[in-house]
């Protein structure tokens, strides 16, 4: 059977397409968050494959919280070009976070509730630009990064070859029980540091296992539910299987998770 090189892989999981854009940045003046300009585009998000990254030797049945594979467009926006850190955190939040070691780790414990009052605080000290959390359509392109498909490592070591480069995942951190540093790994090809790894990330969409089936083709966003909201890009303490763009995961109102964090959209200027 034919297999793809790592190499391959590692561009297409990473989600690099064949040429990286150039990078268009701006940085907040009071916060210092560094954001990248992603133009507007469509990709397809989901998948139909089969689940053969799980622990088992049969592949399984797609996901089911992933499927079915669909055209999604987004406008253009700005995407934090790194998880807030917790120098960034302590700047807007004026020393509300307890943990203040090891300023350039990801802000970790955030609830959903801390990250919209981190995003109220920001937006008042932003002299006019608006910051909000990205939805999972957003994320997910941005995650991508131009890459029309995800593959699926068929083995252990197949992820670790694929992921060591750009993630700090459970297997890169041995079993640490801290993230590590922003931006030490390679960024993909859009510019943007740990997509994958090191902390999950908020964004808008409350989480139905079966919200794909209810997206509009637009920039979609789920908002009914409530009870649970979706977090993307696994942790530092997550498998290998749960690191990759496409996975999706859900935290729940009020939960300071230990690998929880945020990343920070702002929106495109009006014309």
């Amino acid at each position: 059977m034919k297999t793809t090189g790592i190499g391959a892989v590692l561009a297409l999981l990473c989600c690099a397409p064949a040429m990286a854009q150039q990078a268009d940045t701006w940085r907040d003046p009071g916060s210092g968050i560094e954001f990248v300009r992603i133009g507007k585009g469509c990709f397809q998000m989901g998948t139909d494959a089969p689940n053969k990254f799980v622990r088992g030797e049969k592949p399984l049945p797609p996901m089911p919280n992933e499927a079915p594979r669909h055209e999604v467009c987004v406008d253009g926006f700005w995407m934090g070009k790194l998880e807030v850190t917790r120098a960034q955190w302590q700047k807007v939040m004026q020393g509300s976070a307890a943990n203040v070691e090891l300023p350039q780790r990801p802000a970790t414990h955030v609830t959903r509730e801390d990250a919209l009052r981190f995003i109220e605080r920001l937006n008042a000290q932003g002299g006019g630009k608006r910051f909000r959390l990205p939805t999972e359509a957003e994320w997910e392109y941005a995650c991508r990064a131009g890459a029309s498909e995800e593959p699926l490592p068929q083995t252990l070591e197949d992820a670790r070859k694929v992921l060591a480069p750009i993630a700090w995942y459970d297997t890169t951190t041995h079993g640490s029980a801290d993230t590590r540093d922003v931006a030490t790994l390679a960024p993909n090809a859009w510019g943007l540091h740990d997509m994958l790894g090191n902390v999950l990330e908020w964004v808008q969409d409350t989480y139905l296992e079966n919200g794909y089936a209810q997206h509009a083709r637009h920039n979609p966003k789920v908002t009914q539910g409530g009870e649970r909201y979706v977090l993307r890009g696994g942790s530092f303490k997550s498998e290998w299987w749960n690191t990759r763009c496409g996975a999706r995961l859900f935290g729940v109102p009020g939960d300071p998770s230990w690998v929880t964090g945020l990343r920070v959209v702002r929106e495109a200027d009006r014309k």
